[in-house]
């Protein structure tokens, strides 16, 4: 599973995933899985919890946070 935020890092999520296919690895990452209407916090850590690996691309900000 690739992690990070979308938007200010998806150059980097797109080496990562290109890197990750060259060595016969599918990465699952989160815009490439349907819409979940569970918990927004939950089903992401659902996720990663499924996953062999988890790798994070962290930058300035990073993650949701929940109202209140």
């Amino acid at each position: 599973m690739i992690r990070s935020t979308t938007r200010d890092l998806r150059d980097h999520r797109q080496g990562v995933l290109d890197a990750s296919l060259r060595q016969s690895m599918f990465p699952l990452m989160m815009e490439h899985l349907p819409t979940v209407e569970a918990d927004n916090i939950q089903a992401p850590l659902d996720r990663v919890n499924e996953a062999q690996v988890s790798l994070g691309i962290f930058a300035y900000g990073y993650g949701y946070v929940p109202r209140g």
